[in-house]
């Protein structure tokens, strides 16, 4: 099928848009077996043309897939194979279910059904009484979370999109998030939890884990932790991930009565928020957002999955909850033009004095025998309310000390590899489409795009420009009702409470105004290059190649260096073991035989390290010939130390290029090297 650069709301179809990623050492069955499964596209699921997604199977689907293969194995240990795998993945059905359970049931209905389960029976079929029908809704309740994400114009969760597998059963499509999670998993027993540790007082990341906390409260999420919030360090984006255990069919408070959701549900609403973040709730009505959720609901494949109108009614009653609340916080002055270190330290102030107080009266509840005295406890803190996002991710913070204090239970990470990608033709379409949108804004006037005048662009921008000059004189005119100036006699006439609330509204009123015409304007941009988009496409195509080639000649020349690297280490490492070889063995020689099994220990860290760079750049290299529909070059199939020659003539100071100048002749290259840098001394 041919690439298509603009998302679509039909369901994405495995085999047709949809590749899945098959792993070596599972197989297609191993991918059948997957709840949640690694595909791509060749077209573009998210607004940003994310073309990398994650699919995953409606409940249940995995643990039915694992019963055909069993009654159609071939030999008596691929069943049994088979049954351990499926033993594996109804026990975590069986968690699952009881973690959706407070979606629609009461507190005291949930403990009922999921003491009702029986595990026996779920062996046999997937029952799990009157929880079955509801489970099927799940992967629709997070596609509808993400459109009212994009109701609301925040773009804080990541990209849903309705799927269907091979065999026609129904998908759920999540493009991948940028960044990493705050707490990561391992993903083997020789594996330990990562956290991870990025300036979280930069205003960009306090925004968004507040962005974040105000849809969750408006889709009613229970499952929000530090493992599904995702953070790019680079960017400071956040974006929140899994988000299926949503839009509830019983009311928040009942919902909190749930022991279960004490450490993961947030409680209470939102500390502080940004002004626009305000302004955009504000703006959403509960008409417009039932018609959203409506509209998502309508294009689930799955008859099933449908969602009820109860739990769209919910989702508009929260919305006014809301706004509600956003009232309040305004009148406290908790409505922000930016986040800083002061609402930092004030949301981390009321969260530690949460955690003091519940400990406290845990504490004090406890028998004196076996009363916890001194510092917190990891188990007292993971017990603990979260009044915050920011305040999970400092608990989690709290915790890595305390487990690391006497030996290593976590790693603390400062995010992923930093590696410059090439962006997909999805993606550079996105850039390119951005670019000249911003081109037309910035110069509506263009005389050779008549479109833009013809889409309103001049229009919309004079109305956007005027509501972001209301928007400063409304500030403005708060700030002088706040702080009055002093008068001729040395004194100041406060401004009285009704005053000071009609400047407020005023600014709310414009920053609302500034929303509207936001999306106004943003709609005739699309509109503008809506002909030019073929030319796009065709540019975005050629900037794709023009990429790969230069991030070739990069790839290229860091690989050479990377094996000299590799040889420098190995040559010094011969040298260190052959002294300790031919060192006498007796008492005096005891101190510089440690020291070089201490450098030797370390040298082979060092080429294990080495090993795993030259292994990515190397894959790197090769993908990027394959996409330039490339012969691979010999010096990427070569193996062992054959290189060692050409590294002592040190014949290429520019491999990378000489690889671009002979495209022609590719199976002829010489391997790429560059001159070695700085090495480790000798001993």
């Amino acid at each position: 099928m041919p690439t298509t650069y603009e998302p679509q709301d039909t369901p994405y179809v495995v085999g047709d848009q949809l590749t899945p990623t098959v792993k070596a050492d599972s197989g297609m069955a191993g991918l059948q077996a997957s709840e949640v499964f690694h595909v791509t596209s060749n077209q573009a699921i998210g607004s940003h043309g994310e073309g990398d997604a994650f699919a995953k199977r409606s409940f249940g689907t995995s643990a039915s897939n694992l019963r055909q293969q069993i009654a159609s194995a071939g030999s008596p240990e691929a069943a049994e194979q088979l049954k351990t795998k499926l033993e594996d993945r109804l026990g975590k059905d069986l968690q699952n279910a009881g973690n959706a359970a407070p979606l629609f049931f009461t507190a005291q209905q949930t403990d009922q059904i999921t003491k009702n389960i029986d595990p026996q029976k779920v062996d046999v079929v997937p029952d799990y009484g009157v929880l079955t029908p509801k489970l099927a809704t799940l992967n629709n309740r997070a596609v509808i979370c993400s459109q009212i994400d994009k109701a609301l114009d925040l773009n804080i969760l990541s990209e849903e999109k309705h799927g269907l597998s091979a065999e026609g059963q129904p998908l759920s499509i999540s493009g991948r998030a940028p960044g990493v999670a705050v707490l990561q998993r391992p993903e083997s027993l020789m594996d330990m939890e990562k956290v991870l540790d990025v300036k979280y007082d930069r205003p960009e990341i306090q925004r968004g884990l507040s962005d974040l906390e105000a849809l969750d409260y408006i889709t009613g999420q229970i499952d929000r932790h530090a493992g599904n919030i995702f953070v790019d360090p680079q960017t400071g984006k956040v974006t929140g991930i899994d988000n299926d255990l949503a839009l509830p069919e019983v009311s928040r408070a009942e919902m909190l009565k749930d022991n279960m959701l004490a450490t993961k549900a947030v409680r209470n609403p939102p500390l502080y928020m940004h002004e626009e973040t305000a302004a955009k709730i504000e703006a959403m009505t509960p008409e417009a957002l039932g018609d959203a959720m409506r509209q998502a609901n309508d294009l689930c494949p799955d008859p099933a999955g449908k969602i009820s109108e109860t739990a769209i009614e919910g989702a508009q009653q929260r919305l006014v909850e809301m706004q509600g609340h956003i009232q309040t916080m305004r009148q406290e002055g908790r409505i922000v033009p930016e986040f800083d270190k002061n609402t930092f330290e004030k949301t981390l102030q009321h969260q530690q004095g949460v955690i003091d107080q519940d400990i406290a009266q845990k504490r004090a509840n406890t028998p004196v025998a076996y009363r916890q005295e001194g510092a917190h406890t990891t188990n007292e803190l993971n017990g603990a309310p979260r009044t915050s996002y920011l305040g999970s991710v400092a608990i989690e913070q709290q915790k890595t000390d305390l487990m690391n204090a006497r030996y290593q239970q976590r790693e603390v990470i400062t995010g992923p590899e930093k590696t410059q990608l090439v962006p997909t033709p999805l993606e550079q379409y996105q850039i390119e489409k951005t670019a000249l949108k911003e081109k037309f804004r910035t110069d509506p006037s263009t005389h050779e795009y008549p479109n833009v005048a013809q889409a309103g662009v001049p229009d919309a921008i004079a109305k956007h420009e005027a509501a972001e000059n209301r928007v400063q004189q409304a500030r403005q005119q708060l700030a002088e009702v706040q702080n009055p100036q002093q008068g001729a006699g040395g004194w100041a006439r406060a401004s009285s409470p009704a005053a000071i609330e009609r400047a407020q509204k005023e600014l709310a009123d414009a920053l609302k105004e500034k929303v509207q015409t936001g999306k106004a304007l943003d709609a005739a941009l699309e509109k503008s290059v809506e002909s030019l988009k073929p030319q796009i496409e065709q540019n975005a195509v050629a900037s794709h190649k023009a990429n790969l080639q230069a991030s070739t000649v990069k790839l290229a020349n860091e690989y050479g260096a990377q094996k000299i690297e590799r040889h420098e280490t190995k040559k010094e490492l011969r040298e260190v073991e052959d002294r300790l070889k031919f060192l006498p063995k007796n008492e005096r020689n005891e101190a510089l035989r440690e020291q070089l099994e201490h450098q030797r220990g370390q040298m082979q860290a060092d080429l294990k390290k080495i090993e795993a760079k030259l292994d990515k750049t190397k894959d790197k290299l090769i993908d990027n010939h394959q996409q330039l529909g490339e012969p691979i070059p010999s010096y990427l199939q070569s193996t062992g130390d054959s290189w060692k020659t050409e590294v002592k003539q040190g014949r290429s100071q520019n491999a990378g290029q000489n690889i671009l100048n002979n495209q022609s002749n590719a199976n002829q290259h010489n391997e790429p090297k560059v001159a070695p840098g700085s090495h480790r001394p000798k001993l």
